[in-house]
């Protein structure tokens, strides 16, 4: 398993980045308000946030990368996994 040097938070529409080894943070502002989790990305150059049945990529500079419907059209839910 490895260990992400990176802890991640967020408070209302803004995403936090904690450094763990510095503690240096850094933070961006996301158009989505209704966030229903946090998954951070493969690289720690970006994160992936849940919001109304969507998962949206969003780089560190906060601009949405890509967007995917966890919901098909039968309102079946899938999981969203990194390998």
């Amino acid at each position: 398993m490895v260990r992400s040097p990176y802890l991640w938070f967020r408070a209302g529409k803004t995403v936090y980045r904690v450094e763990s080894n510095s503690l240096k943070v850094t933070s961006f502002t996301v158009e989505a308000s209704d966030i229903e989790g946090i998954l951070p990305g493969k690289k720690d150059d970006g994160i992936v946030l849940f919001k109304s049945g969507k998962a949206i990529r969003y780089g560190i500079d906060g601009k949405p990368i890509w967007s995917y419907p966890l919901k098909d059209d039968e309102g079946k839910i899938y999981s969203l996994v990194y390998r």
